[in-house]
């Protein structure tokens, strides 16, 4: 099961948003056990892009 601040990796794109599958975050909040996930995006120098609510399977949430 992920984990809050875990580093996690899309396996999809997500155009709406601007990632594109591979790109890496960081897990901050988990909802209802792992059905959802609040993740944070970064630049490689650590500056925050976007923090996107995710499904399981990394698809959008709304």
């Amino acid at each position: 099961m992920i984990q809050e601040l875990e580093d996690v990796i899309l396996e999809c794109d997500l155009p709406t948003h601007g990632r594109k599958r591979g790109d890496i975050g960081t897990v901050v909040l988990i909802h209802r056990g792992g059905e959802g996930y609040e993740v944070e995006f970064t630049t490689l120098d650590g500056e925050t892009v976007a923090v996107d609510a995710l499904g399981r399977s990394g698809s959008s949430r709304s």
